[in-house]
């Protein structure tokens, strides 16, 4: 007999990857939980607002059914982004302090949650919040008691000894804006840009007047890892440098020239800025060209201009300041890719770049691929709606690279 528990159900679904259904207020299938009124497993139907066994923390309040399914929905989604989605639909959020338990325990990382509590347990809990309250009521009218002469003083001593309580879920529910740090952090990085343009300029063996040193902790000098130092025309490209064009800080995505692919040139754009994926067959066969090169526009929260990326399926025509601005690399896992490449093994490869093995989910990665340090993205064949969330984990991936190796690009 099946479980009578929505906690219990959606933990099983989720473990299962078995799919809830949703159904409005005329008992038809829903397309998303906002517009849901029930949450159906198999032949069991709940209201989407109905209580689980699932307690908040510091609180004696309980989690509802549409926020857990909300969750797992989402379940890709970092905290900021989980709450702006949950917003956009109308749907409590868990907190940032359950969320991790919350996850390990719906996808079975867990077997016991100290906040899942038995019925008998939820009970007295929701028991003593109604006495609590009526503690409250009591009190309020003791203190009208106290006070027959309804004496002014009086109360205006009692105000002043109010306090205001603050609790770990209203900190973590506040609404203020950092993005001062944002516009802070872009400054302070614009300023080291121009402190490093001005630097290549001077002679070679000149000394920094801030630090003495003769240029040797240039982030042009080989042990910075870049690898324009290590290509024989490394030279040229510091020189080029002192005329920076207009790409200079662009950075560029490497995307494989085979035509079996699943990502490639033709459903490079599409794939990153509509977070879609689109066969490639199915746009050559509709009589497009491809292109020497692509270009994709990437609008970030908080920005006012699109972060602009360039895409290669080519290294042909690279010069040595091409390589310093290439960040990202998707491989279908096979070696020759690399051929005439600057870097010359797939480890040099992936430690310079951010590398992307895209597979479809009922599909193994080959076995040399679990070795590379390339970051694997299963997309489902026929279920779309489920790109976004693999892409959004892909910009992340990503974004957490270039703040940590390429912070000179606009990326």
């Amino acid at each position: 007999m099946a479980s009578q528990d929505p906690l219990a159900l959606l933990r099983e679904y989720t473990i299962n990857k078995k799919p809830v259904q949703f159904l409005d207020e005329a008992g038809q299938v829903a397309t998303d939980l906002k517009q849901a009124t029930e949450i159906t497993f198999s032949d069991l139907k709940f209201p989407k607002t109905t209580i689980t066994k699932y307690k908040k923390s510091g609180s004696e309040e309980f989690y509802t059914l549409d926020t857990l399914v909300f969750l797992v929905q989402n379940l890709t989604l970092d905290y900021g982004s989980l709450l702006k989605e949950s917003l956009s639909a109308g749907i409590p959020t868990v907190s940032f302090i359950d969320r991790k338990d919350l996850l390990d325990y719906l996808t079975g990382a867990i077997e016991i949650s100290p906040n899942v509590v038995t019925e008998t347990a939820k009970r007295p809990a929701e028991e003593s919040k109604k006495e609590t309250e009526e503690a409250a009521k009591k009190a309020k009218t003791s203190t009208t008691a106290l006070d027959p002469s309804n004496d002014s003083e009086f109360s205006r001593k009692l105000k002043e000894r109010e306090r205001e309580l603050s609790t770990k879920e209203t900190i973590l529910k506040g609404t203020r804006s950092f993005s001062f740090i944002q516009k802070k952090a872009a400054t302070m990085i614009k300023d080291i840009e121009k402190e490093l343009v001005e630097m290549k300029k001077k002679p070679e063996g000149s000394k920094d007047p801030k630090n003495g040193s003769n240029g040797r902790d240039r982030p042009s000098h080989p042990a910075s890892g870049h690898p324009s130092t290590r290509h024989p025309s490394s030279s040229h490209g510091a020189k080029s440098s002192r005329h920076m064009s207009k790409d200079a800080r662009t950075p560029i995505i490497i995307v494989p020239a085979a035509a079996t692919s699943l990502i490639t040139l033709y459903n490079i754009k599409p794939f990153l800025e509509e977070h879609k994926y689109v066969d490639t067959q199915s746009i050559r066969d509709s009589g497009m060209k491809k292109p020497h090169m692509v270009e994709i526009k990437r609008k970030k929260p908080g920005q006012v201009h699109p972060v602009v990326y360039q895409v290669f399926d080519s290294v042909d025509h690279f010069k040595s300041e091409d390589w310093d601005r290439v960040v990202c690399v998707f491989t279908t896992g096979a070696t020759w890719q690399f051929k005439n490449w600057v870097w010359q093994s797939p480890m040099d490869i992936f430690s310079q770049a951010q590398g992307f093995y895209v597979d479809f989910a009922d599909n193994d990665p080959k076995d040399h691929v679990r070795g590379w340090n390339v970051h694997v993205l299963r997309i489902h064949r026929a279920k779309r709606h489920t790109d976004k969330a693999i892409i959004f984990q892909l910009w992340d991936t990503l974004d957490a690279f270039c703040h940590a190796k390429k912070p000179q690009l606009n990326c």
